[in-house]
């Protein structure tokens, strides 16, 4: 009788355990992520108002400027921004009642050693198949973003960590109503076909040296009206040398990206044969 109860208690008992097991991990899918924490954040000192983008450049839309000098945020990541040769910074900071994660460049930190800070990369992609809630961080105390995340959109996959009990992904995209790339935090329930090249992680990724930046056409530059001509220039100031000029009724593919030099002047980056150019809007228009 004992032995007959034990050939029955025995498989009763792994099965039990097995559905225990698949229970635990259906409960959790995203329990491989590894969440960033607060203790990898470095704290930094501004040393002058920190201008923020949601993105590591500014082809990005801009939260806004916030804090002063003298004031302390938390350094997370770092990306560079090829474009313009310089490193931007993913921070994390409390202005009034609002949480904001944004980005600034590295020149407003006096006291951050760069290669302290993880690089950033495209983790993976996924997509948006409705407009959906964005945050600045990921969670729903964070900020919300005031225009959605449009839908039917592929995205990238920039970062992920937990919040709400729930995982939420850093996203970047190309909001062709703005002209502009954004970057917003969105729960991973609101993507579908998520893909990762590998699973995010800010402490243990390997990302490419000096990832490229992505230059697609974001528009069309014009001559303004009274224009008949306008040089197009190596970089974003008349000191720059000219490599060509465009004339009233040509047109040319606008980059996205915009400078102003020292004197406030804003620039365009535009495809220009085989690479590309700069020209001054005081005589050209986007759109």
């Amino acid at each position: 009788m004992h032995r007959t109860a034990l050939r029955w208690l025995l498989p009763l008992f792994l099965a039990v355990s097995l559905l225990l097991v698949c229970a635990a991990a259906a409960e959790d899918p995203y329990s491989d992520v590894v969440q960033e924490t607060a203790a990898t954040w470095i704290p930094v000192t501004l040393n002058q108002r920190l201008a923020t983008r949601t993105g590591p450049g500014t082809q990005y839309d801009e939260p806004g400027s916030f804090l002063s000098a003298g004031r302390t945020v938390y350094a997370i990541s770092k990306a560079y921004d090829s474009a313009n040769g310089i490193w931007w910074v993913q921070v994390e900071f409390y202005d009034g009642s609002n949480s904001y994660r944004a980005y600034t460049g590295a020149k407003r930190f006096s006291d951050l050693n760069l290669a302290n800070l993880p690089e950033e990369s495209v983790l993976g992609t996924c997509y948006i198949p409705r407009s959906s809630r964005g945050y600045y961080g990921p969670s729903s105390s964070y900020k919300r973003i005031a225009r959605d995340v449009p839908g039917a959109i592929d995205v990238d996959i920039i970062g992920a960590a937990y919040g709400d009990n729930s995982c939420f992904y850093q996203i970047e995209f190309y909001d062709s109503s703005l002209r502009c790339y954004r970057r917003a935090w969105v729960n991973h329930n609101d993507c579908s076909r998520d893909y990762f090249y590998f699973y995010p992680e800010y402490e243990s990724y390997t990302p490419p040296t000096n990832p490229p930046v992505r230059e697609s056409a974001a528009g069309t530059l014009y001559l303004s009206g009274n224009a008949r001509s306008v040089n197009v220039r190596s970089g974003p100031s008349l000191s720059s040398g000219i490599i060509g000029i465009l004339y009233k009724g040509d047109t040319a593919p606008w980059l996205g990206v915009s400078e102003r030099d020292n004197r406030g002047v804003t620039w365009y980056k535009i495809k220009w044969k085989d690479g590309s150019g700069w020209v001054s809007s005081s005589y050209t228009y986007v759109r």
